[in-house]
């Protein structure tokens, strides 16, 4: 927040720049009391790429598919914890719309960063996750974590060979987007916006940063200064009614 709010008030010449989630520009303004407006205080100069987020259980819940948890959830009302970053995270948020989507209670244990999470849903404290793949797929692969599915609308080449959560879950539509934007300060001339969003997207074809991206859990995306900003609008009504409609919080 204290990052866009510096770039919002930044000279608009292109030189301040800030890479952000979809945490920061579209999640934010619905949790918190910003002094800044992030769609027009800020040029939307391009996405960037999208994180993929994947659904961890513990072994011990004996469970390989999402209806399998979904199934667990309902015989063990408010039983089962998830795990998060904290109150307000991308974590919490997607959980929460997953509670409503499939009709379950698995109850927010909220942690001050995702490691903490992390190590006690290995050690069996919590029992479920949702978040992105590079921070527990090394988890998965060793055996400690078993993974359900992605978030994603398809197969993603983070997590080779995993179903979506849609198809595991039985819950056609089911969606987390988690993205990484580019902005400067709002009123940056729109041939400088254009250009950086040109290098941009040259940057993003390169083979090294692409295999580089990828190796982080990020698939390249790019797009147009346009297309993001109409983007971003859609994102702002859509997690706006996700925090209403499920009560969230940042306390």
């Amino acid at each position: 927040m204290i990052g866009a709010e510096l770039t919002a008030k930044s000279a608009p010449d292109g030189y301040t720049l800030l890479l952000a989630t979809q945490g920061i520009l579209a999640v934010n303004p619905s949790l918190f009391k910003l002094r800044i407006d992030t769609l027009k205080d800020l040029a939307q100069v391009a996405l960037v790429a999208n994180l993929t987020s994947v659904m961890v259980v513990h072994p011990s819940l004996q469970v390989k598919t999402v209806k399998e948890l979904i199934a667990l959830a309902k015989r063990r009302p408010g039983e089962l914890t998830y795990g998060t970053p904290g109150n307000g995270s991308a974590s919490h948020l997607a959980m929460e719309i997953f509670n409503r989507a499939a009709q379950v209670n698995i109850r927010h244990i909220p942690y001050k960063g995702a490691a903490p999470a992390v190590v006690d849903l290995i050690g069996g404290t919590l029992q479920v996750m949702l978040i992105g793949v590079p921070v527990v797929m090394p988890h998965v692969t060793s055996g400690r974590l078993v993974a359900l599915g992605v978030a994603s609308a398809g197969p993603s080449p983070m997590a080779p060979g995993l179903p979506t959560i849609a198809e595991s879950g039985g819950l056609p539509g089911f969606e987390i987007r988690n993205w990484l934007g580019l902005v400067a300060a709002a009123g940056t001339p729109r041939e400088i916006v254009a250009k950086l969003n040109m290098e941009i997207g040259e940057i993003l074809r390169l083979p090294e940063v692409k295999e580089q991206l990828l190796k982080n859990g990020f698939e390249p995306t790019g797009s147009t200064p346009e297309y993001f900003t109409t983007y971003l609008e859609l994102e702002l009504k859509y997690w706006a009614k996700v925090v209403k409609d499920a009560g969230i919080t940042t306390d």
